[in-house]
């Protein structure tokens, strides 16, 4: 399985998606049951119209890539261990009141649109890069680094916190 062209719904059992492969999804990807904890491997949402993302507390993704030709939008937490692509082509909604945790990278060409109560937060252990243009509000919790590339003014409508150790 590399591609669905529809609705992928995980209603139970588990979801693994090997290394170096990518599962493209063109449909919404729900999550109401079973365990989403994908440690390899990429989820790409790649559909022509507009596609919704969601999936329950404790689920994650390895790396995560935005390249809908209509909007993605995020209707619940997102937990990305790897890294969150949005591709020039795509445009990433992210839900009021949700958490995008990232411990990877971001690399945005396309469009990420974050409301001011919609928190991104950079959480992992090794240098990461921000190539982010919008947050609601931004936690950087990580000791080896956040870096904005540079030339990149990014717009945050709320807040930036900086955690204890922690470097922006």
């Amino acid at each position: 399985l590399s591609s669905v062209t529809g609705n992928f719904t995980m209603a139970g059992g588990t979801l693994t998606v090997a290394p170096a492969v990518t599962l493209e999804i063109g449909g919404n990807l729900s999550q109401t049951g079973g365990a989403f904890q994908l440690s390899a491997g990429t989820i790409s949402l790649s559909g022509t119209s507009p596609q919704t993302l969601s999936v329950q507390p404790g689920s994650y993704f390895d790396s995560l890539r935005v390249a809908s030709a209509a909007a993605v939008t995020a209707l619940s937490d997102l937990d990305v261990n790897g890294t969150l692509t949005v591709a020039a082509n795509g445009s990433l909604y992210l839900s009021s009141a949700t958490v995008l945790a990232v411990s990877g990278s971001v690399l945005q060409s396309g469009s990420v649109f974050a409301p001011p109560s919609h928190l991104t937060r950079f959480k992992g252990t090794s240098p990461q890069t921000a190539q982010m243009t919008r947050f609601g509000r931004l936690r950087v919790s990580n000791a080896s680094g956040v870096t904005i590339p540079s030339g990149l003014t990014p717009t945050i409508s709320s807040s930036v916190v900086v955690d204890p150790g922690a470097t922006l």
